[in-house]
Formats: C-alpha cells, structure tokens, sequence
C-alpha cells in the first residue's frame, strides 16, 4: 500500500514539474513575441534622426513640399511601418513645421549607431534630394561632401556617390538646357520690346503690313529732312538727326521682322 502511496505521489509530482516547465515555455514564447511585437512597432520612432535629417534636406534648397518629395521619403521608411498608426506616425513626422536643424539631426542620427549599409542607403538619398532641388552643381558636391563626411563616410566614397548620380540624371545637360532656354526667353523678350519700341516711333502697330510700315516712314521722316529744316542751330540740326536714324532703324527693325 505504501508503495502505491509512493508511486502515486512520483506521478503527481512528475506531472507537476511537466505541467509547470510547459507554462514556463508558453510565458517565455510569449513574452518574446511580445517583446518583438514591441520592437517593431517600435521601428518606425527610431528612425525618427534619419526621417529629420532627410525633412531638412528636402526643404534646404525648396521651402516647399513636393508629392515627389514626400513619396521619396515614405519609400525609404516604408518597411518601418508595421501598423497604420506607424503610418500615421510617418506622415505627421513628415508634415511637422518644428523639428531639428540639420546639424542636430545628423548628430542625433550619428547615436543610432546604424550599419554602414543603413547609413549608405540614407546619404544616397541625401544625394537624391539635393541634386533634385538645388541648380548649382558646385554647391550640390559642398552640401553632399559635408553631410557625407559628417557621417563618417569615406570622402573619395562621397565624391564618386554623386558624379554617378549626376551623371545618370544628365545635370549638365539639364543646367545647359535650361541656360539656353533663358537665354532664347530673354533674346525673345527683348526681340518683342525692339519691335514694340519701332512701332511707337513709327506711330503704327507692331503687326503692321510693308504698305503700312513704309507710308508711315515716309510720313514721319519728311519731318525730319534736312531741305525742310534750313538755318536751324547746331543744337537743332543735331536732334533732327538723332531723330532721323531713330525713324530709319525703326523702319528697318519692322521690315526685317516680316522676312
């Protein structure tokens, strides 16, 4: 009977032990999921330095936001944002009229202590924003060199990282365009202020037919002939002179434009 007694209580305690070792595992799983469940919702708020430091350089150069801009951005933190509220958290982030300078930004973003991999993915994208806003090549190597060496970033590194990326975008080209385009906008301009200014001496409109152009210069320079203004004064004769070549370069500024 003892014996039985003795067993009875091996098992019980046996079962005891199983029943309490699986509790153990069931809280230790779950506190691990919990503890992960934690760490990734919590991802997206640590990212918080790299999110301000890329804000600033979107606004450096354009004090305004872009939908480029901000969808730049979102892409780059996109796989930090587990829930819709690190969604939401993300875009507040984002839309925030307050935050850190970039200097302060790119220390806090120093003490993340990320691998050089993650750091490399955030200054290609410094590179990105800067090169996209700003439309001086000079200053774009000066803000990329020192934020990338600020970074610990090798600076030869650096240097290579955007020529590559100006040079697939085609700045030069882009800038030469542009140059042409402004310069063609301000020949145009003051091609149209020559006509306008011929047309007023001439007393016509700037649409004038050759009939129209040359009976006004006729009317107008007849004035101005030397046979109709005999015994003037020096002072006189030197404006009426002044005065015909201003008549005959309008009568000619107006023909030519008709070719």
């Amino acid at each position: 009977m003892l014996g039985i007694i003795i067993i009875i209580f091996i098992i019980c305690a046996v079962v005891s032990v199983i029943k309490e070792e699986k509790e153990k595992q069931e809280l230790e799983l779950f506190q691990r999921q919990e503890k992960k469940q934690q760490e990734q919702s919590s991802k997206i708020i640590n990212c918080v330095p790299a999110i301000d430091l890329l804000c600033n350089v979107a606004l450096t150069y354009e004090t305004e936001w872009t939908s480029q801009k901000v969808r730049l951005i979102k892409t780059v933190f996109e796989n930090f944002c587990k829930t819709s509220e690190d969604q939401e958290f993300l875009k507040n982030r984002i839309k925030l009229t307050v935050r850190p300078t970039l200097d302060n930004s790119i220390s806090d973003f120093i003490n993340l202590k990320l691998s050089e991999e993650d750091i490399d993915i955030i200054y290609n994208n410094v590179v990105i924003l800067v090169s996209n806003t700003c439309d001086s090549k000079e200053e774009i190597f000066h803000k990329c060199l020192n934020i990338g060496t600020s970074l610990g970033i090798d600076y030869n590194f650096c240097y290579e990282n955007i020529s590559q990326y100006l040079e697939k975008i085609g700045f030069d080209n882009q800038f030469n365009q542009e140059q042409e385009s402004n310069q063609q906008e301000q020949n145009n301009h003051t091609y149209k202020d020559e006509l306008e200014a011929a047309a007023i001496i001439l007393g016509i409109s700037i649409n004038a037919s050759i009939n129209e152009i040359k009976d006004a210069y006729r009317m107008k320079i007849k004035d101005f002939h030397p046979d109709r203004n005999i015994n003037v004064t020096p002072a006189v004769k030197k404006y009426l002179e002044e005065q015909s070549i201003l008549i005959n370069n309008a009568k000619d500024t107006l023909l030519s434009s008709l070719k």
